[in-house]
């Protein structure tokens, strides 16, 4: 079994660039060309929040926040109304 810890080529990052790795294009190929070529030892997961709604960081991670709906866009939006709404009709049997 190999060791995962051994390596025969050591990394030293000597100041080199790195990026978060959301890009305002919506060619994924010109996108993910320009990381590689920009920054071939440290390349990053692109996304393109501008090709695919579901690409931004943001959505991607508050997934399941209470209050937070997807409007009829495709857009998520903070609706506390409705979380409210939905919080009085479940634990007290109000409804609007």
């Amino acid at each position: 079994m190999q060791d995962v810890n051994a390596s025969s080529a050591t990394f030293e990052p000597c100041c080199l660039a790195t990026t978060i790795g959301s890009l305002p294009h919506t060619d994924v190929a010109l996108g993910t060309r320009l990381v590689l070529e920009s920054t071939p030892e440290i390349p990053s997961w692109v996304q393109f929040p501008r090709r695919v709604f579901y690409e931004n960081m943001m959505i991607q991670f508050t997934e399941g926040m209470p209050g937070l709906v997807e409007d009829t866009d495709g857009e998520r939006v903070l609706d506390l109304l409705r979380q409210l709404s939905a919080t009085l009709r479940d634990r007290h049997g109000f409804d609007r």
